[in-house]
Parts: structure tokens; sequence; C-alpha cells
């Protein structure tokens, strides 16, 4: 997510998630997790994860932001954190967690384990 100029994490969190898969979601429900840097070749910025919650259940993605879009049971992204520390574990899904130094891979991670 790319922060405006005079724009709140939470307005920010709200504008991108409504952009890249048309969910609404409500800044009083938006949390801060976790955050990383984000070097590019003309600036380092800071990539920020939250949570929010929302009863929308239908996206639709925006391909020119994003590739893939699913949404995933904490049984299964628990199951797919278990197989990744022990490989006799097979995931029954084809999704590939990302790197445990990603902001996503952390954002995952604290759903399972703390809520």
């Amino acid at each position: 997510m790319i922060l405006e100029s005079g724009e709140t994490i939470e307005e920010c969190v709200k504008r991108e998630v409504a952009e890249e898969v048309g969910i609404k979601v409500h800044e009083k429900d938006i949390r801060y997790v976790c955050s990383m840097p984000w070097p590019t070749e003309i600036a380092s910025n800071l990539m920020i994860g939250c949570w929010t919650d929302t009863k929308e259940r239908n996206f639709k993605i925006d391909t020119h932001e994003l590739e893939d879009a699913r949404w995933f049971s904490k049984e299964t992204i628990k199951e797919i954190l278990q197989s990744q520390a022990d490989t006799t574990i097979k995931p029954t899904t084809d999704f590939i967690l990302p790197g445990h130094w990603t902001t996503a891979h952390k954002l995952l991670t604290h759903w399972v384990t703390k809520e």
C-alpha cells in the first residue's frame, strides 16, 4: 500500500483494499500488526501490515495490482505453517506461504496464533 500525503494509515488501508479487491472496510476495524522496510530504486519505503474485518466475501481483483487473491481458513494456514516445519505434513492447497521475513508471513502467523 502506498500512503498518500495527508492520509492516515487507516484511510490508506481502506482505500487500498477497495482499489485492489473491491471490498469495503471500516477505518475503526483496522489494526496495525507489523512493518518492514521496502527499498525501491527510487526511494526507501515502509511496508505496513494491518488487519481488518469485513462481512463481504466476494471480491474483484485489480489484476494491475494483484496476481491472485483467495480466502483461506485459519486451519489451512496453520497446516501450511506446520508443513514448513515438518516435511511429512502435506498441505491440502497449492498456496505457498511467503518467506518468514515478509509482512504477509507475519500477518498470517499473527492471525493463526494471536486471535
